[in-house]
């Protein structure tokens, strides 16, 4: 039977795919609101409508950023803490040689707490000592997971450049 919080993180993975065509719908509605502004009044008429226009660019600019970097940190965060918690190696939920360094590890510490298998204290206070020790420790867990895979593909990458390298200079 699969544990009840592997199916939430499952029902999130999905949602957090459909999220991107719905903000690129919306981010499609603001351009098109915009055209229709541009278009109704002319070019020649913009001041009087630079307030509307500039509000809808920010809107665009600011959906667009969210779609971009939020969902997608989001999204790949909620993958790596399902792959982990399935007892998956990092090598068969991502590639190895990923950026390391753009995983969001607040958003996997809150998962990993809320959805992993262990109890962890759940203060409101997110300074208290007993919470901080937690997630000290997930995250230490965490990133030993990672490396494990890592540092062996990071290996291999290095000898196959200086091998690389060798040839070329015989050459």
């Amino acid at each position: 039977m699969k544990n009840i919080n592997h199916i939430k993180l499952k029902i999130k993975i999905k949602h957090l795919a459909l999220e991107p065509a719905i903000i690129r719908k919306e981010e499609q509605s603001l351009l098109r609101q915009s055209a229709w502004i541009r278009k109704q009044y002319g070019t020649n008429d913009l001041d009087e409508n630079d307030n509307e226009l500039e509000a809808l660019r920010f809107a665009y600019y600011d959906l667009s950023q969210h779609r971009k970097i939020n969902v997608r940190e989001e999204a790949r965060a909620t993958l790596l803490v399902y792959g982990y918690l399935r007892g998956k190696k990092y090598s068969e939920v991502e590639h190895p040689l990923s950026n390391y360094w753009n995983i969001n590890t607040t958003s996997v510490c809150r998962m990993i707490m809320t959805y992993g298998p262990i109890y962890y204290t759940k203060y409101t206070d997110k300074s208290h000592p007993e919470n901080l020790k937690n997630m000290k420790d997930v995250l230490k867990e965490f990133r030993t997971w990672i490396d494990t895979c890592k540092k062996p593909a990071l290996e291999a990458k290095q000898l196959k450049e200086q091998q690389k390298r060798k040839v070329d200079v015989s050459v």
